[in-house]
């Protein structure tokens, strides 16, 4: 009978494994841990938000302003061939949230929303305060030939004392 050294790593790895038998027999891990990516951008007058939701329809997907959030939800179905049986299954099914703010104020009355190709892209025209301006330039007057600026009196070194003009 050969022995084999104790070695606390090995231990480690096999209470790894019961850790992961656990996790996969009571949590659906896919419903639990997926989310879809989601990308910001902003323009001069908008905010844009784009969201991966491949295999997603359209009336799948509902998208609300609340309170100065903006809340995506999402539901995908399971499907997988008549009389099939899954051996692994990677692809998250069922509803996902995702909610955020913006950051920057919006018109809330202006929200737009379209789904292509599995993308959904909303768009969110800012609020008319934060939206650049055009600012004009005006020219000062100019002096007449004839008029001169009163000449500045000249600076006095201190002694002692306060500062004084002469």
């Amino acid at each position: 009978m050969s022995m084999m050294p104790w070695s606390p790593f090995r231990e480690m790895a096999d209470l790894h494994r019961l850790n992961r038998w656990f996790d996969d027999a009571l949590w659906n891990e896919r419903e639990r841990r997926w989310s879809f990516p989601v990308d910001v951008y902003e323009t001069a007058d908008d905010v844009i938000v784009r969201a991966d939701l491949p295999g997603v329809r359209a009336e799948d997907i509902r998208v609300q302003w609340t309170a100065g959030h903006l809340v995506i939800t999402a539901r995908r179905e399971q499907s997988q061939p008549e009389g099939a049986t899954p051996v692994r299954m990677e692809t998250a099914f069922g509803e996902f949230t995702r909610s955020f703010e913006l950051g920057i104020p919006v018109d809330a009355d202006g929200l737009r929303a379209d789904s292509e190709d599995g993308v959904l892209t909303i768009t969110a025209p800012k609020a008319a305060d934060v939206r650049p301006r055009e600012v004009p330039i005006g020219r000062r007057p100019t002096r007449s030939a004839g008029t001169t600026a009163p000449a500045a009196a000249p600076y006095e070194a201190p002694r002692g004392g306060r500062p004084r003009r002469s």
